[in-house]
């Protein structure tokens, strides 16, 4: 039996009190008995065993031996780390080096590089992204949309302002003028502005550009039926291009049939179709303005949740070996008249023009023509200096510019 001494030391050593107030109460999961813990181990999944073993230093020591993390696959890995980022909603998981990173509420600029946003990424900051982290526009563009952007953006739409970034942070409009030869230019009008749909939650990236020229210059609006010449093919309309599965020829055919009608006196005529394999949906038409024809392409893409990389709405937009195992079928269909459900023979989705809910076509299309009127984009946008004399004058509006009061004070040109 202790003596009198022995308990009063014991009653004042402070191990005694961490113990008993710090350590594991008995009706809670930590404070349970080994052989327990270890039973119900048996009947979790690896993630379970992975997401306790995190709950305390006990259940780690316990679980780490059910849980051989060297054996995980990538994909086994991202999907641990998407449960995990519930709980962390200040930070979002990299794709690049598999772990989180912590946003800083900094601003996002698609023009910069990647590591300039990114902290503590070091294969992002050694150029190491994949190309299915970066989603091509498939065409001469200085604009740059990263998968993480599409993370940072349903951030936001999911657990609010304080987070994330917004729809506006990815805004981007640029002018380039093509000097084609002496006395003769056209330009060039690029936009790229964001939505999220809201009825089924992915993001929409409605892009549209505006082939510019004189009136009596109709004819550099058409385009060759086969692919012209290198030097040729940087030029518009023959760098046009709608998605990664759209054939050269089937683009030149629409086009043409849009000239060729205004040309035999229809008013604004149009054509209209959509992408059997991603969904893509777009829309050509001619209009005039002043002394000016335009080619004007809009078109809206769905790249989807960003849940995660393999998400069959984000890889629809590449073009892979294994395109028949993803999307059987092909091809381009014609939309129908009512804007709803894009329905094919494989799947049906909510229309990503009908999901557009921003400004119209018709006001970003004058907004935009605005721009080139006068060439008033010179006065309000920001000039890139070509580097060869092959490449085109470039003006551009950065996403910080689209959210700064300027921006408004330059779309009513009031210089």
């Amino acid at each position: 039996m202790p003596s009198t001494m022995d308990m009063l030391r014991l009653f004042i050593d402070p191990s005694f009190w961490v113990c008993r107030l710090l350590g594991p109460k008995r009706n809670s999961l930590p404070g349970l008995p080994a052989q327990v813990l270890l039973r119900i181990a048996e009947l979790l999944s690896r993630d379970d065993i992975t997401c306790t073993s995190l709950c305390s230093h006990r259940l780690y020591a316990l679980l780490k031996t059910r849980d051989p993390s060297t054996l995980r696959t990538r994909r086994d890995k991202l999907a641990l780390l998407a449960r995990l980022g519930r709980d962390l909603p200040k930070s979002y998981v990299c794709h690049s080096c598999l772990v989180f990173h912590r946003h800083d509420h900094s601003e996002v600029d698609p023009l910069e590089p990647i590591s300039r946003f990114i902290l503590g990424c070091p294969r992002l900051a050694q150029h190491y992204v994949h190309e299915s982290q970066l989603f091509s526009f498939n065409m001469k563009f200085r604009y740059r949309f990263h998968f993480i952007h599409l993370q940072l953006l349903m951030m936001r739409f999911y657990l609010g302002p304080e987070y994330g970034i917004g729809t506006e942070d990815i805004s981007y409009t640029e002018v380039q003028l093509h000097s084609l030869q002496p006395g003769t230019q056209l330009y060039l009008i690029s936009s790229v502005d964001a939505e999220i749909c809201s009825t089924h939650p992915s993001l929409i990236l409605r892009v549209q550009q505006i082939i510019s020229v004189d009136r009596h210059k109709r004819y550099l609006l058409y385009r060759c039926p086969w692919p012209p010449s290198m030097k040729r093919f940087k030029i518009p309309p023959h760098s046009i291009t709608i998605c990664s599965h759209a054939k050269y020829q089937d683009i030149s055919t629409w086009i043409n049939k849009v000239v060729k009608a205004h040309r035999a006196g229809e008013k604004a005529p149009c054509v209209s179709f959509a992408c059997s394999f991603c969904g893509t949906e777009a829309i050509l038409e001619l209009v005039e303005f002043e002394n000016q024809l335009a080619l004007v392409i809009t078109k809206w893409i769905d790249l989807g949740a960003g849940v995660t990389l393999e998400d069959r709405q984000w890889r629809g937009h590449e073009l892979l070996e294994d395109w028949p195992t993803l999307f059987k079928g092909g091809g381009y269909a014609h939309m129908r008249s009512t804007e709803g459900e894009f329905h094919t023979e494989y799947f049906t989705k909510p229309s990503a023009r009908a999901c557009f809910e921003r400004a119209s076509r018709e006001s970003l299309q004058s907004r935009n023509i605005a721009y080139l009127k006068d060439q008033r984009f010179k006065k309000c946008m920001i000039y890139k200096p070509t580097r060869s004399a092959y490449e085109p004058h470039t003006w551009y509006l950065s996403p910080a510019t689209h959210r700064s009061p300027f921006s408004s004070f330059c779309s009513y040109f009031d210089l």
